[in-house]
């Protein structure tokens, strides 16, 4: 319950449903080059969270509906639908990459939303798997996965953290 008032008090903006992730002593928002930055897949999670959350006490569905507008209207690359890495409390892409553990997030609030009709809901949730298929896990040696597309939805190599799949 403190954390959901937390949310509602300091973290979520009620007005544009963007999710602020830094804060300073006083809980105001941190900029970084005169821009608030923020995650669309903490978004994600935050959303889903908060409907597993109303099944044990009362939460304003407002608020997690708000959150995934924001999410889906800036965080979205509208020609693949693969969701960005970051982008500004203003909608400002601001990271162009696409990690793992987005998608993955994506994709719970996704399967959770009752705010969608079913057959929207049904079409994006299609377009993310097949997106974790095609980008992320399609790879040598079978069993792995990859976990940051560049701009170009090139996967990148390096280290790949084995917490991608926690999400």
């Amino acid at each position: 319950g403190r954390i959901y008032q937390m949310a509602k008090d300091h973290i979520i903006d009620p007005k544009t449903g963007v999710l602020r992730e830094l804060f300073d002593e006083k809980w105001n928002p941190v900029a970084e080059g005169g821009k608030i930055l923020v995650e669309a897949g903490h978004h994600y999670e935050w959303s889903w969270l908060l409907w597993k959350a109303d099944k044990v006490m009362a939460i304003d569905s407002a608020l997690g509906q708000s959150i995934l507008k924001f999410a889906d209207r800036y965080g979205v690359n509208s020609a693949t639908g693969l969701v960005y890495d970051q982008v500004s409390d203003q909608g400002e892409l601001t990271q162009p990459t696409h990690r793992l553990w987005v998608q993955t997030e994506a994709l719970k609030a996704w399967m959770a939303r009752a705010d969608q009709e079913k057959a929207r809901q049904v079409e994006r949730i299609r377009q993310i798997e097949t997106n974790l298929l095609k980008y992320y896990f399609d790879r040598e040696p079978m069993g792995s996965w990859g976990d940051r597309l560049d701009v170009n939805g090139i996967l990148q190599k390096g280290p790949v953290p084995a917490s991608s799949l926690y999400h």
